[in-house]
């Protein structure tokens, strides 16, 4: 890869401002720029980066992602760029399952050290001073407890980090991406935003999050090139979290509370079709709420990978709600991937093109729309 390269990032959230800050400390003579329809420093933005905050931990039965999280978790404890964002809180993992066995054998086989163990449901009824004493236990084979994992201020750590990437060199563009462009070979050569400025670069990256199959589907309508759609390979999908004030004992039982996950049961929603809305139910239970987007894929895993309907068009993208506590390496393995240095194992995992599991077998895939939820009847009860 050439010093001098050119790259156009769509999407300024975790996946891309990595991705931006690896390749502008890696060839500072590049020219590398975000593009993002939110500024980066906005009080509210739509990508699934954007939160008040986002859990940090490795505990993943899935051995590949869980050596990938303690890599990141390594950074997020020792570099000061991102240790002011992070808060080591510890975890407290109900499950259903051999998950939390499998999480520390996982730890064991890659010599790993933690202060991590499973307790009873009976004793961990009892910690934390009754806590998660009245949690949803129902069926719940044991509780994973780590204390050396937590959560990280995600808006104040992606505003943080993408402020680093631009001091290094990084432009930073407030458009909204409307299609890709190829050239007369079928190469991608950049992108025409909604108010019709066309970017060009030798390399254009998609982290678009929940974007990605719109972006793509709009690009094939525009090229005639229909390989370009994601099709079955990627859903968008949406969370809705709440927030509420404590008072001063409240406060003085939860400030040192650990992640607990999951107290209760919850599904992701699909938001492919309908437009943002909150569910009946929580517009009551949450004083303040937000709904968040992000791309899955059927197995959860990511797409990093070049698109292979063009040229100089890669992915990086599919979050599917546990990618940010991969944002300080991401962009160390999509550099890898644009250098064709990808393992073979990372390689056929992130693929575009690779055999995709049922999702039914995925209990975080999305399985209601979005629309489903509207409340179409609402009357005027003055």
């Amino acid at each position: 890869m050439a010093n001098n390269g050119s790259y156009i990032i769509i999407g300024a959230g975790v996946f891309g401002v990595s991705t931006a800050l690896h390749l502008i400390k890696k060839y500072p003579n590049a020219s590398v720029t975000l593009v993002d329809r939110d500024a980066f420093d906005a009080d509210s933005r739509v990508a699934a980066s954007w939160d008040w905050n986002k859990v940090v931990r490795a505990d993943y039965d899935d051995i590949i992602y869980c050596q990938l999280a303690l890599e990141a978790q390594d950074v997020f404890n020792s570099d000061p760029l991102w240790q002011p964002h992070f808060h080591e809180t510890g975890i407290f993992w109900m499950a259903r399952d051999d998950y939390a066995n499998e999480v520390i054998r996982n730890y064991q086989t890659l010599g790993r050290k933690a202060d991590l163990s499973t307790v009873s449901v009976s004793e961990a009824r009892k910690m934390h001073g009754g806590l998660f004493q009245n949690a949803d236990y129902s069926g719940v084979k044991n509780v994973l407890v780590n204390k050396t994992s937590g959560w990280v201020a995600a808006g104040d750590c992606l505003r943080s980090v993408t402020r680093a990437a631009m001091a290094l060199g990084v432009r930073y563009v407030v458009a909204e991406v409307a299609t890709l462009t190829l050239g007369e070979n079928g190469e991608c050569t950049g992108v025409i935003t909604k108010a019709g400025e066309s970017l060009t670069a030798s390399h254009t990256i998609v982290c678009a999050g929940a974007y990605t199959p719109k972006l793509l589907d709009f690009s094939a309508n525009e090229t005639g090139v229909a390989e370009l759609r994601a099709g079955h390979r990627i859903v968008a999908g949406g969370i809705t979290t709440g927030m509420t004030t404590l008072n001063d004992s409240d406060f003085a039982r939860h400030e040192k509370m650990p992640v607990g996950s999951p107290v209760r049961a919850g599904s992701w929603t699909s938001i492919a079709s309908a437009g943002m809305s909150l569910t009946p139910g929580l517009r009551s239970a949450w004083p303040t709420n937000t709904t968040t987007r992000d791309a899955f894929t059927t197995s959860s895993d990511f797409i990093i990978s070049p698109h292979a309907a063009a040229k100089g068009l890669y992915l990086a993208t599919c979050g599917s709600f546990h990618g940010y506590k991969f944002f300080p390496v991401l962009g160390k393995y999509v550099v890898q991937m644009l250098e064709g240095d990808l393992s073979a194992e990372l390689q056929a995992k992130w693929a575009w093109d690779r055999q995709r599991p049922d999702p039914a077998r995925n209990p975080d895939w999305p399985r209601v729309e979005m629309k489903n939820y509207l409340d179409n009847t609402l009357t005027a009860k003055l």
